[in-house]
């Protein structure tokens, strides 16, 4: 279920028909965070949020929806029986371009069903395709299928189902990587590792007698030295860094401290969009990308961050130092836990594979859809060495992602697996 709804993403998340390795760098850069970035005063970015009266401060929380009965309400539901202009669902456009990146095959099968849906919008039911296909039933039907009696009488909510495309036997399709068959089972054989132990001592690959052996120091197997954005990541230094999730948890019970952070988002997201107005970066997706180094910079707008630096310095990190190795920490624990469906879609996407089934979408949706695809992209972002030194420690690493419950406060860490 999670590969077939990631590659729905993926046929959506990507750009124009524009060439990828020409695209890439328009939107790598705005996924970047500088950690010494000159916001303006926390009291000047409130006083926006304050004057800006698009925004309904009443609906904050869910806490605080309050029950006055507001005026804007009065008026907008007012005007609906004023108004001579087609109103226009929300979900209008969105159903049009998904049904513009379908085949025409595929419309016999979807068409009946929209067409029971209550208050599906007259602009999508009158779509050439999907307005002739009202209350017809598909004539073309897998072949799995076809033996069922009276199967006529199907719910059109059902149809899908009828499509020989969705069927695994009518062959093969290019978007889902095929399941490899597991590597035979070798039976062991004592001579091999009798013969193999003339050219090299096994005892320097088991664990219990590795330190009994002389063997050179491995720079990988030490923390690192003022770590910074492109210094390796080494095992010690992610341990170092799970270790500081568990202080960093117990400030996410302090209440205060959370709706600050919590205003503090506000602010970083209204500073940002005025920086770069109208380009459609999903702040979600943004702290995804660099979760701890975006965390800083929150706390640094409240002027909060002696709280966060005083648990990076309990393992000898400074707040920058600590921001770098965590995000290096988390991108690599994505890396290291990818499924085959996700590096498959991932690098589909980096060769530019998909363009041709995007060329159909609007500018500004495909424009929009690109850049959170270059920031999925940039969440599993992750060296090799660095993939390799979380590995080192999978079991301790995965227990403190589990303690956290893969939150640092309200920074998802997991990926999209």
């Amino acid at each position: 279920m999670k590969r077939t709804v990631f590659f729905g993403i993926c046929f959506v998340l990507v750009c124009p028909a524009l060439s990828i390795a020409n695209e890439a760098g328009k939107y790598k850069k705005f996924y970047e965070v500088n950690l010494h970035e000159n916001y303006p005063p926390a009291t000047e970015l409130q006083a926006k949020i304050d004057a800006d009266k698009d925004y309904d401060k009443g609906y904050d929380y869910t806490w605080n929806i309050g029950k006055k009965f507001k005026a804007a309400f009065r008026r907008i539901i007012k005007s609906y029986g004023l108004s001579e202009k087609r109103l226009k669902t929300p979900t209008e456009d969105v159903i049009l371009e998904a049904i513009k990146m379908m085949p025409p095959g595929s419309y016999p099968y979807i068409g009946p069903f929209m067409h029971t849906v209550p208050g599906m919008s007259p602009k999508v039911l009158n779509y050439p395709g999907i307005k002739e296909t009202k209350n017809q039933f598909p004539e073309r039907i897998a072949p799995e299928l076809q033996h069922i009696e009276d199967i006529e009488f199907l719910s059109p909510a059902l149809y899908w189902v009828l499509m020989p495309e969705v069927w695994q036997t009518y062959g093969y399709t290019s978007e889902f990587p095929q399941n490899r068959p597991p590597r035979p089972k070798v039976q062991y054989n004592p001579q091999f590792y009798e013969n193999l132990n003339q050219y090299a001592d096994l005892r320097a690959y088991i664990p219990k007698t590795r330190k009994l052996l002389p063997h050179k120091i491995d720079p990988l197997s030490r923390r690192t030295i003022n770590p910074g954005p492109h210094s390796p990541l080494t095992a010690p230094d992610a341990l170092a860094v799970a270790q500081t999730f568990k202080g960093i948890s117990a400030l996410n019970k302090d209440f205060q401290t959370f709706l600050k952070i919590m205003q503090a988002t506000k602010m970083l997201n209204l500073w940002e969009d005025e920086q770069n107005p109208g380009f459609p970066v999903s702040p979600l997706i943004k702290d995804m990308a660099n979760p701890c180094r975006r965390l800083i910079q929150k706390f640094r707008i409240i002027g909060e961050e002696r709280k966060l630096a005083a648990i990076a310095a309990e393992q000898g990190f400074t707040l920058d130092e600590w921001g770098y190795t965590c995000d290096k920490t988390v991108k690599a624990h994505r890396a290291a836990n990818m499924s085959q469906s996700t590096a498959a879609a991932i690098s589909a996407y980096r060769k530019g594979l998909l363009d041709k089934s995007v060329s159909r979408l609007s500018p500004n949706l495909a424009r929009a859809n690109y850049a959170l695809m270059q920031g999925l992209i940039e969440m599993y972002d992750a060296p090799l060495p660095d993939v390799a030194a979380v590995i080192r420690n999978r079991r301790e690493m995965d227990d403190s992602f589990r303690r956290i419950n893969n939150m640092l406060i309200f920074h998802p860490l997991d990926g999209i697996d």
